[in-house]
C-alpha cells in the first residue's frame, strides 16, 4: 500500500513552520535493505521461482489486528548559520479495522478502526490521541484519506497524527504492481527496474511533478522464509524520484521549494500463497529540498532541509 503515502508533506511543513518541539523517536516496524541491481539470481531453494504480488485483495467484513508505528523528523539549518535542529515526533497504534468495501482489484476503500491505543511522544512526553474504543472510519481519496470519527470530531492534530499510521491507499487507476511488480515469477537475490512511467503518473495523479527520466530505482525478492508455519517472501525496493516538486496548495503561501529529490525504501512480507494478505509492511520517504521564502518573512533567506517520514505496519487477519 505505498500510495497511501503521497500526502505527508503537508503534515511534515506544517511541524516545521509550527515549531514542533524535539521528540524521541519511535522504531518502525521493519528494516530497509539496500538493493542490487537488476539481473538474474542462481536459483535458491531447490531452484523455485516465485510470483511477486505486492497488491493482495481484501475482502469486505474482514478483520484485522492493526499495529503501526511512524517517525517524522525534520532536519532544518538555521536561517543564520549554525548547527541543524531535528524536530520528531512518534506515533504509535493498536487497532482492530474492518474492511468495510473494496475497488475492483480488492484493495480497501472504506475501513472502520476501533482503537486500542493511540499515543504521540515528544521527547519525554506521552500524548493520547484517540482513547481506547474510539471508533475512526477510514475512507479513501484521491489525494488522501478521510478520517472521520463515529462520535464527536478530530482536531486537526489528532486527523493529522491518525493519518500517519491509519490512511488507505489513494483511488488512482494504478497499483503497486503496476509501479514495482514483475509479470514472471523471480528468484530469490532476482531483482528488477521499477516502472518510472508509472511511478510518475501515480504521483502525478495527487498533485505532484517530477519526470519518469527523474525517476529509477530497484525492486528484490531478497529472502523466502516461514514465518508461523507459512511459506513467505521478503520483498524490498528504492525509488529516488529528482526535481521532485509538491502541488502549490501544499505550501504555506510564504514558502516555496526551489528543488527537492525524494527517496522511498519499502520492505514487504508476504505469504508466497498470493491469495494471502500482506502480513508486515514498512516505508520511509526522505526528501532533500531548497526552500526559498518570500522577502517580506521573518526568514527570507533560501534554505536546505531534510524531511524523513518511516511507517511500519503488521497485519493479523481475525477472521476468513
Amino acid at each position: 500500500m505505498l500510495r497511501r503515502a503521497a500526502r505527508w508533506l503537508p503534515f511534515i511543513l506544517l511541524c516545521l513552520w509550527a515549531g514542533a518541539s524535539a521528540p524521541s523517536a519511535a522504531a518502525p516496524i521493519g528494516a530497509h535493505e539496500d538493493d542490487d541491481a537488476p539481473g538474474q539470481a542462481t536459483p535458491a531453494n531447490g531452484g523455485k521461482a516465485y510470483a511477486v504480488r505486492l497488491n493482495r485483495p481484501m475482502k469486505a467484513g474482514q478483520q484485522y489486528r492493526w499495529s503501526a508505528d511512524s517517525t517524522l523528523v525534520n532536519t532544518i539549518p538555521p536561517a543564520k548559520g549554525g548547527p541543524a535542529v531535528a524536530d520528531t515526533v512518534s506515533v504509535h497504534l493498536d487497532a482492530v479495522v474492518q474492511i468495510l468495501n473494496v475497488d475492483k482489484d480488492g484493495e480497501p476503500t472504506e475501513m472502520a478502526a476501533t482503537i486500542e491505543e493511540c499515543t504521540a511522544r515528544t521527547g519525554k512526553e506521552k500524548k493520547v490521541i484517540a482513547r481506547p474504543g474510539r471508533v475512526i472510519l477510514v475512507e479513501a481519496g484521491k489525494w488522501k484519506s478521510k478520517l472521520t470519527a463515529a462520535v464527536g470530531t478530530l482536531t486537526i492534530d489528532e486527523d493529522a497524527l491518525l493519518r500517519s499510521v491509519l490512511s488507505l491507499p489513494r483511488v488512482d487507476d494504478t497499483s503497486d504492481d503496476d509501479l514495482y511488480g514483475t509479470p514472471k515469477p523471480v528468484y530469490v537475490g532476482e531483482a528488477w527496474n521499477v516502472r518510472a512511467d508509472q511511478v510518475a503518473r501515480s504521483w502525478a495523479s495527487a498533485g505532484y511533478r517530477l519526470k519518469p527520466q527523474n525517476i529509477s530505482g530497484t525492486v528484490k525478492l531478497k529472502s523466502a522464509e516461514t514465518v508461523d508455519g507459512a511459506e513467505c517472501v521478503r520483498v524490498t525496493g528504492r525509488t529516488k524520484m529528482e526535481h521532485f516538486l509538491p502541488p502549490a496548495l501544499d505550501l504555506p503561501e510564504t514558502v516555496q521549494i526551489e528543488d527537492a529529490t525524494c527517496e522511498v525504501k519499502f520492505t514487504r512480507l508476504l505469504p508466497s500463497d498470493t491469495s494471502k494478505p500482506v502480513l508486515q509492511e514498512s516505508h520511509s520517504m526522505t526528501l532533500h529540498f531548497t526552500l526559498k521564502r518570500d522577502p517580506r518573512a521573518m526568514i527570507p533567506g533560501p534554505r536546505e532541509g531534510k524531511l524523513l517520514r518511516s511507517v511500519g505496519v503488521k497485519l493479523q487477519p481475525m477472521n476468513g
